[in-house]
C-alpha cells in the first residue's frame, strides 16, 4: 500500500470540506444560514432521495424556490 496514507488524507480533507467548498466558511455552509421554514423545504427535497448538501445547494441556486430546486435535482440525476 503505497497510496494508502494519501487516500486517508484525502478522505479527511473531503470530510472537512477542504477541497470542494470554495467560499463556504463552515462545514454546514448554507444550511446554517437557512430559516426554519427554509430548512423544512430542504427537508422535503431530501425526502425525494437526495443528500442534504445537494438539496441546500439546489435550493439556494434556485433562489429558494422549492419546486425549481426539485427539478434541478432530478435533472442532475439524469
Amino acid at each position: 500500500g503505497a497510496g494508502e496514507s494519501l487516500t486517508i488524507a484525502e478522505a479527511v480533507a473531503a470530510a472537512r470540506g477542504g477541497s470542494s467548498g470554495g467560499s463556504g466558511s463552515g462545514s454546514g455552509g448554507g444550511w446554517d444560514a437557512l430559516t426554519p421554514p427554509e430548512r423544512e423545504a430542504v427537508g422535503r427535497l431530501q425526502e425525494l432521495g437526495f443528500g442534504r448538501e445537494r438539496c441546500v445547494e439546489a435550493y439556494l441556486a434556485c433562489g429558494k424556490d422549492e419546486g425549481l430546486a426539485a427539478n434541478l435535482l432530478f435533472e442532475g440525476m439524469g
